[in-house]
């Protein structure tokens, strides 16, 4: 039994919610900790990523993808905002949307933004006997600013 399952009817769908949006949140954490994998905790076995990394499909693929993304640079800072969440409690499933500001960051000192994109992200998620899980996630770019050495000098030719 989870904490869902005792709460008054009135209040179970907020539950519901605040756990999903909390499932969110701990994945930009993970992602900026580098604690990938804590992505674990948070995805289910059989979860499928599309982000401009590729696509990955199961968990193992799924941390590793990320790892192999958030590690160009030596620290990122994920924020995301927005955390829109569409429930349908007679499936035990959900659909989220949000805003990520993705910062990349060099070990210049002071540290500086080599790589910012906005992206909307894109979530669904299953409710099991252990609570929700994250099942799928894509990332989709809405802008990009970039200003990494290697990058800048590609773009000169």
């Amino acid at each position: 039994m989870t904490t869902t399952d005792i709460v008054p009817a009135d209040l179970r769908d907020l539950a519901h919610r605040e756990e999903i949006r909390r499932l969110v949140h701990r994945v930009g954490r993970c992602l900026d900790d580098h604690d990938f994998d804590g992505l674990r905790q948070l995805y289910a076995e059989d979860a499928v990523a599309q982000t401009p990394g590729g696509r990955a499909e199961g968990i193992d693929a799924l941390v590793t993808q990320a790892q192999r993304s958030h590690t160009r640079t030596p620290a990122v800072q994920h924020l995301i905002t927005d955390v829109l969440i569409e429930l349908n409690l007679d499936v035990d499933r959900a659909d989220v949307t949000a805003n990520l500001l993705a910062i990349f960051i060099d070990d210049a000192t002071p540290p500086a933004p080599v790589l910012q994109l906005g992206e909307r992200y894109r979530f669904s998620a299953r409710r099991g006997d252990d609570g929700w899980q994250l099942t799928s996630v894509t990332s989709k770019p809405v802008w990009m600013v970039d200003d990494r050495p290697d990058q800048a000098a590609a773009s000169r030719g």
